[in-house]
């Protein structure tokens, strides 16, 4: 159930629930739903601003309470893809915190 998601959890708290008529769990879907004015979803800042018609929404998140996961398959711990991901991830994100399992 998303809406457990401490992301979701934080955006249904700003809209009134009989607004809420189309929901989907594929991030294709959702893409081309915001894209043509027709929702709110989640989308990144270098998709957001190739299109003129978005609106950012004006809602503070507490990003305190929620991280980004990577997520593989256990015997691929080792695997030269995935440190090579791990190592960019380090590189790039630079003092945030990563953890590794």
């Amino acid at each position: 159930e998303k809406r457990k998601i401490p992301f979701v959890k934080q955006i249904l708290k700003h809209i009134n629930e009989e607004q809420i008529i189309y929901q989907s769990n594929h991030f294709p879907d959702i893409h081309n739903a915001v894209i043509e004015g027709m929702a709110i979803g989640p989308m990144g800042v270098h998709h957001a601003n190739k299109c003129d018609n978005l609106q950012k929404l004006d809602i503070q998140f507490d990003t305190t309470i929620e991280g980004l996961w990577f997520v593989y398959h256990k015997d691929l711990k080792s695997s030269a893809r995935i440190q090579a991901l791990f190592g960019f991830l380090e590189q790039s994100l630079g003092s945030l915190p990563l953890s590794k399992l």
